[in-house]
C-alpha cells in the first residue's frame, strides 16, 4: 500500500508541469455582441486593456454584432473551452434571449461560466424634439391619441422587453423598429 501511494505521488510530481500551465500563455480574444463604439464595446476595451497590462498577453476585441447578441454568444459557446475566448454580453443576451427564442444555438447556463459583472447601464426614455411631449404622461397621452404613429428602436432584447412592458402598462400602440445592435456613440 505504501509503495503504491509513493508511486502515485511520484507520478503526480513528475507530471505536474504538464498539468499546470501559466495562464495566459497566448493572446486572449474578447468577443462582444455589439458594434464598436457602443457601451458593451467600450467596457470590453477598457477591461481588455487592463487585462493586457496586468497579464502581459495581447487582448483582441472581436465585435460580432447582430441577432440580439446571439451571433457572438454562439461563436464563444462553440470555441474551445480553454479560457482564451471570452464573451462580454449584456444581461439580456444571457437571460432574456432564452425566454424570447424557442431555439438558441447555445445554452446560457451550460455553455458559459460567469466571471464578473463589469458594468451596468440604466434605461432612459427620450423622445425626438418633434414629438409634442415633455413628460412621460404627455408621451402616453400623445401615443394613445395617435395609435401606431410612434416608433421606438432597440438594439438588444433587454431594451425591447422594457419597451414592450411600457407599452403594455400604458395601453399604447408604438411600433418596434429593430436595429442590428445599439448604434455606436458619436464623438463629441
Amino acid at each position: 500500500m505504501k509503495t503504491r501511494l509513493l508511486a502515485i505521488v511520484a507520478l503526480c510530481a513528475a507530471s505536474a508541469g504538464a498539468f499546470a500551465q501559466a495562464y495566459p500563455s497566448k493572446p486572449i480574444r474578447i468577443v462582444v455582441g455589439f458594434p464598436p463604439g457602443g457601451g458593451n464595446d467600450i467596457i470590453a476595451r477598457l477591461v481588455g486593456a487592463k487585462v493586457q497590462e496586468n497579464w502581459g498577453q495581447p487582448v483582441v476585441i472581436d465585435n460580432k454584432p447582430g441577432a440580439n447578441s446571439i451571433i457572438a454568444a454562439e461563436f464563444v459557446a462553440k470555441s474551445a473551452p480553454d479560457g482564451y475566448t471570452l464573451l462580454v454580453n449584456a444581461t439580456g443576451g444571457m437571460s432574456v434571449n432564452p425566454v424570447l427564442y424557442a431555439k438558441l444555438p447555445y445554452d446560457s447556463l451550460k455553455d458559459f461560466v460567469p466571471i464578473s459583472m463589469v458594468g451596468s447601464f440604466p434605461l432612459v426614455l427620450v423622445v425626438h424634439p418633434s414629438v409634442p411631449a415633455n413628460s412621460v404622461q404627455e408621451l402616453v397621452a400623445y401615443a394613445k391619441a395617435n395609435p401606431g404613429k410612434l416608433n421606438y428602436s432597440s438594439g438588444s432584447t433587454a431594451f425591447q422587453v422594457a419597451s414592450e412592458m411600457f407599452k403594455q402598462m400604458t395601453g399604447t400602440d408604438i411600433k418596434h423598429i429593430p436595429y442590428k445592435a445599439a448604434p455606436p456613440r458619436s464623438p463629441r
